[in-house]
């Protein structure tokens, strides 16, 4: 090879070398905006399974409270006072549950809160506002506030698997 020959290969030497360094940088930047994506993703893919928890621990926990109230009713009638101050414990105990579980400041989580509360400052049932008695209470707890609450917070848990923000 001539010296005339290897200083025309140079320029086509740096080209090649700068064409690799360019393709390396757009690798990397395509990389991490991958990786952004799938941390995204990932966070989002968290989230709506924390939501899909909490629904299944508001469903269980509101189901309880129904249950355990109908059974504190039942053992009133039934004049079985010692038996039904147990069940009132248990009531009293996911009361608080609830009320940790669920978010005062949102209208529809404090609408269960403040049915469960009606419960607890008259755990007999005989209060005003109480349309269909003590079942119109379980009907509107389960079918109406929790319902409600347990619907929306599916519906965004859905909208984040599928890569939906709010």
């Amino acid at each position: 090879m001539t010296a005339a020959e290897t200083t025309h290969q140079i320029p086509w030497t740096l080209i090649a070398a700068l064409v690799a360094a360019a393709a390396s940088i757009i690798g990397v930047l395509l990389h991490v905006r991958h990786a952004d994506r799938s941390r995204n993703q990932t966070a989002l893919a968290d989230i709506a399974r924390h939501r899909i928890e909490w629904i299944e621990r508001l469903r269980q926990s509101i189901s309880d409270f129904n249950a355990y109230t109908t059974e504190y009713h039942l053992l009133l009638q039934q004049n079985n006072e010692k038996k039904a101050q147990e069940c009132f414990e248990k009531v009293r105990k996911l009361f608080g549950y609830l009320s940790l579980l669920l978010n005062s400041e949102d209208p529809d989580q404090k609408e269960i809160l403040d049915r469960c509360q009606i419960f607890m400052s008259t755990p007999t049932g005989e209060y005003e506002g109480n349309p269909g008695g003590w079942s119109g209470f379980h009907t509107a707890l389960v079918q109406g506030s929790g319902t409600k609450v347990i619907s929306t917070v599916w519906r965004q848990a859905k909208d984040e698997i599928r890569g939906k923000t709010a």
